[in-house]
């Protein structure tokens, strides 16, 4: 379970790396957006300056030739200018459709992301849960051997003290054939556990 619950958090901390990474890149990528925003404000600017100028020079070309040549080169220049600002215009427009795509997607893994967070917590909750649940039955599983502990130990004296008493028996018997292969002619104590027989003429006399 340890070795389950440590792979989960790995597995939450790649996770949120991972979120961290994207929102980084999408700060960045608005940051870029913001910067590519102002650029089109100032070139915007500069082309109306242009027309401006290039209306001005129109109505001095009409005035004189000297000044029509000059204005031509310059109508020229600001049409390249022009072309220019354009291509750059629809490169940022294209720009501005992927990074839009771009932030839906990582909205919806944001979502996706949140979703397993809540799972896996509920997962948590629910490890811990059977965690607190398995201690208490091992805590019950210990006092159960502990008790079968005491009684096998119990047991075990109970046994000894019974072997001790079968060896004592044995040995009272032992003595009770020697003295009836003797003939009976002898008293004969025999000391059996809580119990003194004496045997004499084949009477014997128990004294508790």
């Amino acid at each position: 379970m340890v070795a389950v619950h440590q792979r989960q958090l790995l597995s939450w901390e790649e996770d949120r790396q991972k979120v961290l990474t994207l929102e980084e890149r999408c700060s960045k990528l608005e940051g870029e957006l913001q910067k590519r925003t102002e650029i089109i404000k100032s070139l915007t600017k500069k082309v109306k300056v242009l027309e401006s100028n290039q209306t001005e020079c129109q109505i001095v070309l009409q005035k004189t030739q000297l000044q029509l040549q000059e204005m031509a080169q310059k109508a020229t220049h600001s049409s390249l200018l022009s072309e220019d600002l354009e291509a750059r215009n629809e490169n940022l427009s294209n720009t501005l459709v992927e990074l839009s795509a771009q932030v839906g997607q990582l909205q919806a893994r944001e979502q996706a992301l949140t979703t397993m967070i809540k799972l896996k917590d509920k997962d948590i909750i629910e490890a811990v849960n059977h965690i607190a649940d398995c201690s208490g039955k091992f805590k019950l599983l210990e006092h159960a051997l502990r008790d079968a502990k005491k009684v096998e130990n119990c047991i075990v004296k109970e046994k000894q003290d019974y072997k001790q008493k079968l060896k004592t028996l044995k040995i009272e018997v032992n003595k009770l054939r020697a003295w009836s292969a003797s003939g009976g002619s002898k008293v004969l104590f025999l000391d059996v556990p809580s119990k003194r027989v004496m045997c004499r003429d084949s009477c014997m006399f128990l004294n508790k």
